[in-house]
């Protein structure tokens, strides 16, 4: 029989004044968190759980299972998980896993870097590994790409955290773009050696990608660059004017002057459908970044020392989706990139600024589904 537990969410992670979550469990079949086995647990009445740390993570694994929880931090920035006898922050869960193999949440321990790097998991086949922005966390990329593996098996999808955001803890010395591709370099080499792989990364995180592919040429499968960023210093990027496509009258009693300042400055299709994603997966991210690690990644330190066009041409299946008003990092420059990419394709769609996957969804899966045929085609 399931159990129903009910979970008090504290003050600072409670989202759309949502107090308390039930959650119906089936039974654990195998070791739930930190290498326990939840079999061996005593129940405290008719069958039903006893509370502990255990059942708590438990329940909060299958509350974001069912889309009824999603991660948050507190007002101090320090990411926290529920539990009834301990609470551990900043890290120290090691994984959760449901019977099926379907999702992990992990760190993985880096030693030549000295990173516990944070990911989440989803599904067995080719690796995909995906790269947020700067100050978002892995929400970002798990929001829009997951969606599009709902009905698709055959890949293996990894969503990290970039040091200084989300989880995973930054250090001054990591606050460059090359540190920080020596850490993506490490975590391939350690959660899948030797293998295959396709790369997604969205603004920062596809500049990023871009770095991937040129130290890894030979074991990238494809590569999907969403409103990329390819110049890092901003008075050499060509930006198209922020014009706002159209806003919801009603919006703004909805948002706080944060909320609507930072919605503003990257969306141009403002309704209350596309702040509640934003909110889920970008906002709540760039609440959590480390701000201090943020300053110190200049524009100067977010340039990789190895010029770019100095790379060799790619030949894998490529994507590069960009938003018509994005005035952030613009469209324009991604022609250049075309002749290092003979085989990509690009999408610039009007209605769509810096949240082009929000703004655009149904155009954003369709893209990316196609290219995913291009590499399960084998015609790579």
């Amino acid at each position: 029989m399931p159990w129903e537990i009910t979970l008090e969410l504290p003050s600072s992670w409670r989202m759309w004044n949502v107090k308390e979550i039930s959650v119906l469990l089936p039974p654990p079949e195998c070791t739930a968190v930190g290498g326990r086995d939840a079999s061996r647990e005593s129940p405290s009445r008719e069958g039903a759980p006893r509370a502990g740390a255990w059942i708590e993570t438990y329940a909060l694994f299958w509350a974001r299972r069912q889309g009824m929880w999603r991660e948050g931090c507190d007002e101090h920035g320090t990411w926290r998980a529920l539990f009834a006898e301990n609470e551990i922050a900043g890290g120290g869960l090691e994984a959760f896993q449901d019977v099926k193999g379907g999702e992990t949440m992990s760190f993985l321990h880096l030693p030549r870097t000295d990173v516990e790097l944070h990911y989440e998991e989803f599904g067995r086949g080719k690796l995909l590994l995906a790269v947020h922005g700067c100050s978002p966390d892995h929400r970002l990329m798990t929001g829009c790409l997951e969606p599009v593996f709902a009905q698709r098996l055959g890949w293996r999808r990894i969503y990290v955290d970039l040091p200084g955001m989300g989880k995973t803890p930054g250090r001054p010395d990591l606050a460059s773009s090359d540190r920080i591709l020596e850490v993506l370099l490490e975590f391939l080499d350690l959660a899948a050696p030797g293998e295959s792989f396709a790369a997604a990364g969205e603004s920062y995180g596809g500049y990023l990608v871009q770095g991937i592919v040129r130290e890894r040429c030979e074991n990238v499968l494809g590569a999907l660059l969403l409103c990329p960023t390819v110049e890092q210093k901003k008075d050499r990027r060509a930006l198209p004017k922020h014009l706002l496509s159209w806003e919801d009258a009603d919006l703004e009693e909805y948002l706080t002057v944060d909320e609507r300042r930072e919605f503003a400055s990257c969306t141009v299709v403002r309704t209350r459908w596309n702040w509640e994603r934003f909110g889920r997966e970008i906002f709540s991210g760039i609440r959590c970044a480390d701000g201090e690690f943020l300053k110190r990644l200049t524009e100067e330190r977010r340039e990789f020392r190895a010029p770019a066009d100095r790379a060799e041409p790619f030949w894998g299946p490529s994507l590069f989706i960009a938003g018509r008003q994005d005035g952030m990092v613009g469209y324009a420059d991604l022609f250049p990139l075309l002749e290092r990419y003979p085989r990509a394709s690009l999408a610039v769609l009007d209605r769509a600024g810096h949240n082009l996957q929000i703004e655009q969804p149904r155009l954003f899966e369709e893209l990316v589904a196609e290219w995913l045929f291009r590499m399960e085609s084998g015609a790579c």
